[in-house]
């Protein structure tokens, strides 16, 4: 009676042998895919998103500059406020219908506009326009509708096209004009840009589609124009997140802003002078891709408001106890 245990045992041991032999070639396998995935890493996810949303950085700019200086879309501006303004470099306006609410940037495609080149168009229309809304007033939202709307670099001929909307809010009232002259008590302004389903055609010619929920802030210190960009969505358990959608290579990715990233006047609006961002990509989860910016061409942070600008952003991303960087220059 005692003895059939120990017959039977070596079987069950042999049955489980070729199991144990599949789970060690599924953990070899998965990790010199992971470490293969680390040597082809290059950041350029990261660098894909960057110049994304420096692209929406610039259009949701202009809308507002646009905006604020159209009394009919604006609300009451005082006229020497309102001539400070300018018409968006590259584009011309179609103000035939501002006195319902809408206004169309068209960019000629042609222009050159600190080293790039816009075309298509950006057509603006404020809600409840009809019912009395103004854009200077809390909770206003404009409306931003993106056709064949496409920015290319002159450095390298890179260039992405967007199609699709978002909702542009003025959360706590006031305008860019007001802020910048001390008017009505306007220290600082905030907005959210929010919007899903964008198309995004990259320049190898791979469609994506991705989703935006940022809060910005504009101020005015030392008479330096600031913007402060943080995220505001939350996904699959991910707080901060600023965008979500698709890679070119058609992975699924979520990038959180874990340190506010900064921009101001002195460097252009698409040169961060500071900001941290986390990229996660569900298709090569072994690890992480951190974008810092505003850094030396030695990947060292620059102050703020050093006297000269910053050379670009620096990318990291760790596997084990292996780390790699690169950093890469603002064009």
């Amino acid at each position: 009676m005692n003895l059939a245990p120990s017959k039977y045992l070596p079987m069950k041991m042999n049955r489980s042998k070729p199991l144990l032999i599949i789970f060690g070639f599924i953990l070899i396998l998965s990790s010199c895919q992971k470490r293969s995935a680390f040597r082809l890493e290059k950041g350029e996810n990261s660098e894909d998103n960057k110049n994304l949303m420096d692209i929406i950085t610039g259009a949701t700019q202009d809308a507002n500059s646009v905006a604020g200086s159209i009394a009919a879309i604006s609300g009451r501006i005082d006229g020497n406020a309102a001539a400070m303004l300018n018409i968006p470099c590259g584009a011309s306006l179609d103000t035939s219908a501002s006195t319902s609410g809408l206004i169309t940037l068209n960019f000629d495609g042609t222009t050159v506009c600190d080293g790039r080149i816009r075309s298509g168009t950006i057509r603006l229309s404020l809600q409840n326009y009809t019912q009395g809304a103004r854009w200077k007033n809390a909770g206003a939202i404009l409306r931003l509708e993106m056709t064949n709307f496409r920015v290319s670099r002159i450095s390298d001929n890179k260039s992405i096209l967007l199609n699709g909307s978002l909702n542009f809010t003025n959360v706590n009232g006031g305008n860019i004009v007001e802020m910048l002259f001390g008017l009505n008590n306007v220290s600082s302004i905030v907005h959210l840009a929010e919007g899903t389903g964008i198309s995004v055609t990259f320049d190898d010619g791979s469609v994506r589609t991705i989703n935006l929920s940022r809060k910005i802030t504009y101020s005015f210190p030392a008479m330096v124009f600031t913007v402060k960009i943080e995220g505001t969505g939350t996904i699959d358990g991910l707080t901060n997140v600023e965008s979500w959608g698709q890679t070119r290579a058609g992975n699924s990715f979520s990038s959180q802003i874990t340190e506010p990233i900064t921009l101001n006047n002195l460097c252009y609006l698409w040169k961060p002078v500071a900001g941290k961002a986390l990229l996660k990509v569900d298709a090569d989860n072994s690890f992480e891709l951190t974008t810092t910016l505003g850094v030396d061409d030695n990947g060292n942070i620059v102050s703020p408001y050093s006297t000269s600008c910053p050379y670009g952003y620096k990318i990291e991303w760790s596997y084990r106890n292996r780390t790699s960087s690169r950093v890469v220059k603002y064009y």
